[in-house]
C-alpha cells in the first residue's frame, strides 16, 4: 500500500498498484443533497486519478438494476431484482 486516503465517513481509497476506491451509497430514502453529495465525492475522486491508473470501485451501492440480463450481460447476471431504483 503506497497511500490510504479517507475522503468522507462514506468513502476511503487505498492506493497501491491498483487503486480501490470503497463507497457506501445511501439508500433511496436519503434525501436528494445527501445522495447528490456521494456522487460528487465519485467525480472528484475518478478526476484526481491518472489516467494510467487502474481504479476498482467496490462498495455497497444500493442499486437495484433492474432484470433485463440482455442489455448489459457484462454487468450483470441472469438473476436481477425484477425493478430498478433510481441509485
Amino acid at each position: 500500500m503506497l497511500k490510504w486516503t479517507p475522503l468522507n465517513t462514506r468513502f476511503w481509497s487505498v492506493h497501491g498498484k491498483l487503486l480501490t476506491v470503497a463507497r457506501y451509497t445511501p439508500t433511496n430514502e436519503a434525501d436528494e443533497i445527501e445522495k447528490g453529495n456521494s456522487y460528487e465525492t465519485l467525480q472528484t475522486v475518478d478526476v484526481e486519478i491518472p489516467r494510467h491508473d487502474i481504479i476498482c470501485v467496490v462498495g455497497d451501492l444500493n442499486a437495484k438494476v433492474g432484470s433485463c440480463h440482455s442489455y448489459s450481460p457484462e454487468v450483470m447476471g441472469q438473476h436481477g431484482m425484477d425493478h430498478m431504483n433510481e441509485n
